[in-house]
């Protein structure tokens, strides 16, 4: 692999099916190949060590079947294995290691009450809708349909930014917002620029005083963004989010509610919104697959980073907001639903575990 991989998906392919590797030690190659177990490893560039290893290997039989033993017995994350992780990593961030994902915490301290009448500073203020697409084609068409049928009580424009999609993502996106009465506009990329530089480019042609980010395969319900608008009357907030099905930490919608169990995600939306009605909670970290924030929060901490190709971005957004003097609100009367990872499954689950790999490797 070249010493410029991250964290190479050769290396992983050629462990899965049995086959020693020998690799530079750079970046996060020497996390899966240990030497002398499953590989070996040299310094970057040190072609003697290179040809020494290759040597060792082509004359000892006996080492071979080893290595080959030892390649079988590597465990390598899977996709699984990754957003587990980075639960977990959300969950210390966010102080939540002990908490079980089945009982409800107490909040009190921590929430913030706004009056739910109350729309009147950013009722009439226009909200671009920025969605990034990828081989979305499953997804898109429930997504703008349901925002198009469920925010008719403030203005909105749409932006799709898609990122040179295979499918009919594009097709569909302009079959549908064409005939609807609202503002859209459909940027067409030529190749794949990434989440971050997508969304930016979303803002970059956007009007909106309020812009919220939304993935492709969320699909929202009644009044949902005049009910997150809401929140803006609290000072100093820079961003909120909504509770869902699909989401890690404190956006889990089980945490507000005392239902298990729903007829349909309308009924949930519902009953959230009666119980939660105008009560937030402020949180460290907002997850982005829906997020609502202001042009002016995006004019002082800046646009997304374009090195986080697709994963973390939230996470520095988030952190950027906080360092800035910034809340960030939970709506917990606000619900969505996230089906989850749809654009990820369009592509092979190594591929975007490297994409996912190379990110966290820049953040962190």
């Amino acid at each position: 692999p070249s010493f410029l991989e991250s964290y190479s998906i050769a290396v992983r392919e050629f462990l899965y099916l049995g086959i020693p590797v020998i690799a530079s030690n750079t970046y996060g190659i020497p996390d899966i190949i240990k030497d002398g177990y499953n590989g070996f490893l040299f310094k970057v560039g040190d072609w003697e060590a290179l040809k020494e290893k290759l040597l060792l290997v082509l004359n000892n039989k006996e080492l071979l079947e080893r290595l080959k033993e030892g390649a079988l017995n590597t465990h390598i994350p899977s996709i699984q294995d990754e957003t587990k992780k980075l639960d977990e990593i959300y969950r210390k961030i966010l102080g939540l290691e002990n908490i079980r994902e089945d009982k409800r915490i107490q909040l009190s301290k921590d929430k913030l009450q706004v009056d739910p009448n109350d729309h009147r500073k950013v009722y009439y203020n226009l909200t671009s809708i920025i969605i990034v697409t990828y081989n979305s084609s499953s997804t898109i068409s429930q997504c703008l349909n349901s925002i198009i049928s469920n925010t008719s009580n403030t203005p909105i424009e749409i932006i799709i930014v898609d990122n040179n999609s295979k499918d009919d993502t594009v097709k569909i996106c302009k079959e549908i917002l064409s005939k609807a009465n609202v503002p859209f506009k459909i940027i067409e990329n030529q190749k794949n620029i990434g989440y971050s530089a997508g969304a930016n480019r979303g803002v970059e042609a956007s009007k909106g005083e309020f812009i919220v980010f939304m993935n492709p395969d969320v699909f929202v319900f009644k009044d949902w963004l005049s009910e997150m608008l809401k929140y803006f009357q609290i000072e100093n907030v820079g961003a909120v989010g909504p509770v869902s099905d699909y989401v890690a930490g404190l956006q889990k919608f089980q945490l507000y509610t005392e239902q298990n169990t729903f007829s349909d995600l309308g009924t949930l939306s519902r009953e959230i919104l009666t119980k939660n009605r105008g009560k937030g909670i402020e949180s460290k970290l907002l997850i982005g697959f829906c997020l609502l924030t202001k042009r002016d929060v995006l004019e002082r901490i800046g646009l997304f980073d374009e090195n986080l190709f697709l994963g973390n971005d939230d996470l520095d957004f988030s952190w950027r907001l906080r360092i800035n003097g910034y809340k960030l609100i939970i709506a917990t009367d606000v619900f969505v639903h996230h089906k989850g990872q749809v654009s990820f499954k369009s592509e092979p689950s190594k591929k975007t575990e490297l994409l996912v790999q190379e990110s966290t490797n820049y953040l962190y």
